[in-house]
């Protein structure tokens, strides 16, 4: 039996989840940046060189894993907490008792899905990385400590980034303008760069060094951000649907009181294929649907292609109808 909520019209509002979108998308950034360099940091270059000469790189891979997995525990936290968050909506809208529960079957189910996909997706583009970056070397014909400097640089990189950073210096020791048309270059080492192709005279291997690694730091900070912001926006909503969920399981709510609506991003950043969705309309557990035909439940849908999710800004608010109204939409 539901109980009788006061007003007639009940917003979740959209600053709620804006919030924890932010405050999520903060501590992922902080995670990530904290956690890459701490593995830095622990990593040896002549230890690492000599599992490399034995061909045992395990321990130093491990130390990699285990990093990605706490970031995931980070991940799993957020969502726990949007749907706390959630739960203090929902008791201060139907003025009854409400609490999330973190050892509900769907909670315990959907937190531990999220916790392996990011390992496995974070753990499989870093093997990758490091794997490129390892058989590089050995076609340049790297000792072991300079195949150790390029793994630990590696780590927190994408291959794409990694390439791009392995172009940057070649651009740099080359004495080529190519490497001020970097977008991620430290352009406080412009003027440098700019002496040193007006002179002639090469770049020393200390300057580059220190602008090379500038640019790896920007790079991994660049990473944490789109990584931070796509899964700050799934966490919060996909908190927030485990919620209404179990007060919709409980008996708390009626699912067909709810009418979500997609709101998109206020400016022109905003993605074509979400464009026209500012203002689509569905009912809890039905999915929107972007212009390019694609269905999500929600912004930073999982489930969705990375094209439709990667740095996504739409969100998704939740109306609780009043009493004895249903959505006038599709229910599921």
């Amino acid at each position: 039996m539901c109980s009788r909520v006061e007003k007639q019209d009940d917003l979740d509002p959209l600053s709620r989840i804006e919030g924890l979108v932010s405050r999520f998308e903060s501590d992922f950034t902080a995670a990530f940046l904290v956690l890459m360099g701490t593995i830095k940091s622990e990593l040896v270059l002549s230890e690492i060189a000599d599992l490399i000469e034995q061909g045992l790189l395990t321990q130093a891979l491990e130390k990699v894993e285990q990093s990605i997995a706490k970031f995931s525990d980070v991940v799993v936290t957020a969502i726990a907490a949007s749907g706390a968050s959630t739960a203090e909506f929902l008791q201060s809208a139907l003025k009854v008792v409400v609490s999330f529960d973190q050892t509900n079957e769907n909670a315990v189910s959907a937190m531990r899905d999220t916790k392996l996909r990011i390992m496995q997706g974070l753990s499989t583009t870093q093997m990758q990385t490091i794997r490129e970056t390892l058989i590089e070397g050995i076609t340049n014909g790297d000792n072991p400590l300079q195949q150790a400097r390029r793994f630990r640089d590696a780590i927190g990189l994408t291959p794409n980034q990694n390439k791009a950073v392995a172009s940057y210096r070649r651009a740099l020791e080359s004495n080529s303008a190519a490497a001020l048309n970097r977008a991620l270059r430290d352009a406080r080492f412009d003027r440098t760069v700019e002496n040193a192709l007006s002179s002639g005279d090469p770049l020393s291997a200390k300057q580059i060094d220190k602008m090379v690694n500038r640019y790896i730091e920007r790079s991994v900070r660049h990473r944490a951000e789109v990584i931070a912001r796509t899964e700050a926006l799934a966490a919060a909503h996909k908190g927030n649907n485990l919620m209404y969920d179990q007060a919709i399981a409980t008996g708390i709510l009626e699912r067909e009181r709810l009418l979500r609506t997609w709101n998109r991003a206020k400016d022109d950043r905003v993605r074509d294929t979400h464009d026209g969705m500012q203002g689509q309309q569905r009912g809890f557990g039905v999915e929107f649907m972007s212009d390019a035909g694609v269905l999500l439940m929600y912004p930073g849908d999982e489930n969705a292609p990375g094209k439709e999710t990667i740095q996504c800004r739409c969100l998704v608010t939740t109306r609780l109808l009043p009493i004895g109204q249903v959505a006038g939409v599709t229910i599921l």
